[in-house]
């Protein structure tokens, strides 16, 4: 059954509108999970004024000649369907108010107004263009803050067989709530949901311009983590869900083979870092009197929930028991398809770690996260005066001290992951050739013959060694242009491994550094990092510090047929933020290389406004990742997420 309700005083029609200020039609929408199914069927502009018995969406389309704000109202119930067509028009009424230009034009200069004292070196240094690209950078953060809600899919974890301190029934289906979530999201088209490792960085910006609004923010996402106890009396702390992908509307737009979150699965807790930015602000005075005394009770409220988290990671991310105090990202699988298997609970996905995940492995970047929170909770600890059991600043001592034991190798003179590896692990160029079988009925199979034998003097027999036995080779694979294809494989022995350093050079190995937690009158330390940053053969591009070694085994390499290399050289613009954070943090005292800080700080902040900024005057656009030979955007676009950093590497607010 369908009501239609176009006998009321709205117009439906171009000519009945020509002397209103607007038109308004609206559809329902029913059945499916599949919004775009449904909106893909309506002819464009022509909804059809009617609301059936099973609709779930309600789509409305306004069509003004003028400026207006539409503010939407939730009601979870609004009685028959004839009741529903007449609040339905009733509210839309009221959904627009008093039309009028100069409400946005005094919205617009508040907004001018409260961004010159918030940034003020920005608009002291830039031109007005570039002061548009910042402005446009923060606000569409801001707009990309979204409210969520519903039952994310939670499942057990990742590889029972790598998990030695998580159970597999941590979390009883049965009592899993909806959550409600308000979260920033990086990018409102290609990620419209809540990330929670991103969300700590897009809450570094967000807390410079609304502290109070980002406190808001980070207590939803511990408001979400499930907090549970291990055997006996032993607590083990809450866990939250790395994505959330709420309701069928969120799942909709996710493939499913990301859908399930898995309750052994971590993510980088980067929430801290915007919790320590919060510190820092309300330590120089930033905020009123009334102001301070409701940022420190709302510091002092999500203490609790942020140790949990804190123990919930060191409990379910500890390392092997045959090496005490180290962690290691859960959830790497030898059975995921790719050639190194991935870390998705890092943040950094295809990253090259140990090519054989193994309970043996110790994570560098993981132990460096754990530290700089300790540190964090020590501060809150200190600043807000919080008892507790767990002397922070003693954990933080003996936890940096168990890094440098474990992931300090003076003979690379760098920190290192630690995990299965031999060094006579390569990549071999290949050429895929067709053999067929000797026998009746004819079977076709293709194989990898190394691209080394194979030159103008090469013969059938010389490739007929890589066929199956009673099969002969036909040809080689040609591309479209009648090439012959080239391919990379990677070659591993599994059975000639040995625990030791994992030779890669990247965003793992400057961890220590980047979160500030190698002291400051350590000269080896830092000169290390420095090397690693400023080598251009390493993570030095010109155009923003690259996620790994130009020199290294996998740079540019993609980690399965069709998966374009993604932490494998491109540069990223919330790790480059944190270098840059680093550098200013280590030159501002007199000590070992601080000139070369200095140096590399102006010479990477240069880099990167030219990447970031240059990328937005050619497309106009935010982009996820740039790339670290061009420096322009790539990937994800708009990616208005930690990109947006771009506005605080202006301000210098770093």
């Amino acid at each position: 059954m369908s009501v239609d309700s176009s006998n009321d005083n709205t117009c439906l029609s171009d000519e009945q509108c020509n002397n209103l200020d607007y038109k308004i039609s609206f559809s329902g929408l029913g059945g499916s999970k599949d919004i775009w199914s449904h909106l893909s069927t309506i002819q464009r502009y022509e909804l059809t004024n009617q609301l059936s018995e099973n609709s779930s969406y309600l789509g409305i389309h306004i069509k003004s000649n003028h400026s207006f704000v539409l503010e939407a109202q939730l009601y979870e119930h609004l009685g028959d369907s004839n009741d529903d067509i007449s609040t339905i028009r009733s509210n839309i009424q009221l959904l627009i108010p008093e039309i009028s230009d100069d409400y946005f034009n005094k919205a617009s200069a508040d907004f001018d107004k409260r961004f010159e004292l918030t940034f003020q070196s920005i608009v002291n240094s830039f031109s007005s263009t570039h002061i548009d690209y910042a402005k446009v950078s923060l606000s569409s953060l801001l707009g990309g803050i979204g409210y969520f809600y519903g039952k994310p899919i939670i499942g057990d974890s990742a590889d029972p067989t790598l998990t030695t301190n998580v159970s597999n029934s941590l979390i009883d289906a049965s009592t899993i709530e909806p959550i409600e979530l308000l979260s920033a999201t990086p990018s409102r088209t290609i990620f419209p949901r809540g990330f929670l490792w991103d969300e700590g960085f897009h809450q570094l910006l967000v807390s410079q311009w609304d502290a109070k609004l980002s406190l808001t923010i980070i207590s939803q996402w511990l408001n979400a983590m499930y907090v549970y106890d291990g055997p006996g009396d032993r607590q083990v702390g809450g866990w939250i869900p790395r994505e959330m992908i709420l309701g069928d509307i969120g799942r909709g737009r996710v493939p499913d083979e990301f859908i399930t979150q898995r309750v052994d699965i971590a993510n980088p807790p980067s929430l801290f870092l915007a919790i320590d930015s919060i510190i820092d602000q309300l330590l120089s005075n930033l905020f009123t009197e009334p102001d301070s005394r409701i940022i420190a009770d709302s510091l002092r409220a999500l203490y609790p929930k942020l140790n949990d988290w804190l123990v919930w990671l060191r409990h379910s991310q500890a390392g092997s028991f045959d090496y005490p105090g180290s962690y290691r990202w859960h959830g790497r699988s030898n059975s995921d398809n790719k050639i190194i298997p991935n870390t998705l609970a890092s943040g950094l996905d295809d990253y090259p770690r140990s090519p054989f995940a193994s309970p043996q492995e110790q994570h560098v970047d993981l132990h460096a996260w754990i530290a700089k929170c300790s540190f964090i909770m020590s501060r809150l600890q200190s600043v807000l005066d919080i008892p507790s059991d767990i002397k922070y600043d003693t954990e933080f001592s003996l936890i940096v001290s168990r890094m440098n034991e474990l992931h300090w190798f003076n003979e690379l003179n760098r920190y290192a992951d630690v995990g299965l590896y031999n060094t006579e692990n390569r990549y071999e160029l290949v050429v895929k050739f067709r053999c067929k079988s000797l026998s009746e009925p004819p079977s076709m199979v293709d194989v990898q013959v190394p691209l080394l034998i194979l030159n103008k003097d090469t013969k059938k027999e010389d490739v007929a060694v890589y066929c199956p036995p009673s099969y002969e080779p036909l040809y080689p694979h040609m591309d479209s242009n009648g090439k012959v294809q080239i391919y990379d494989l990677f070659i591993a022995n599994p059975d000639n491994q040995t625990i030791g350093p994992i030779p890669s050079i990247g965003y793992v190995n400057i961890f220590p550094f980047i979160l500030q937690l190698i002291d400051r009158s350590d000269e080896q330390k830092l000169g290390s990092a420095l090397h690693m940053i400023g080598d251009s053969e390493l993570l030095w591009s010109g155009h923003g510090i690259r996620s790994l070694a130009k020199s290294d085994l996998f740079y540019s390499k993609r980690n399965a047929p069709g998966d374009a290399p993604y932490w494998r050289g491109y540069i990223w613009i919330n790790i480059n933020y944190l270098v840059l954070r680093a550098l200013r943090h280590y030159s501002s005292t007199i000590g070992p290389h601080q000139s070369r800080m200095i140096e590399l700080h102006r010479s990477l902040r240069s880099d990167l406004l030219t990447s970031v900024l240059g990328s937005m005057e050619r497309t106009g656009e935010l982009w996820e990742q740039f790339d670290d030979s061009t420096g322009y955007g790539m990937r994800g676009h708009p990616f208005t997420g930690w990109t947006s950093l771009i506005t605080l590497i202006m301000n210098e607010s770093i």
